[in-house]
């Protein structure tokens, strides 16, 4: 049973990892604030792989963030500027990116 569950999870985040590559190529940006709770388990669930993708805070970006009008967070903001609110687990990331490759 353990070897299935380490094998899924290398499995999963060798996914995760390709869909993040593809949001990264697309320009996308995540935009957080400090003391959000899901903003946390946002950067909780993309683990180690975090970093692939720019984490911008809007209380430093606060113009960028106004701009954009964005008033959730965490918010998955597109090159293209498109607006994608709220908490992702995985599974969405992955087909975020599968729609991004169809754009």
């Amino acid at each position: 049973m353990l070897a299935r569950w380490v094998y899924w999870s290398h499995q999963r985040k060798t996914e995760l990892r390709k869909a993040l590559t593809v949001l990264k190529r697309a320009g996308y940006k995540v935009f957080v604030k400090a003391g959000c709770g899901w903003c946390k388990k946002q950067l909780g669930e993309l683990g180690d792989l975090a970093d692939m993708l720019p984490f911008q805070d809007c209380d430093k970006y606060q113009q960028e963030c106004s701009r954009l009008g964005i008033n959730a967070f965490p918010t998955w903001v597109s090159g293209k500027e498109i607006l994608s609110p709220g908490f992702k687990p995985v599974n969405a990331i992955i087909v975020l990116a599968q729609q991004e490759l169809r754009r």
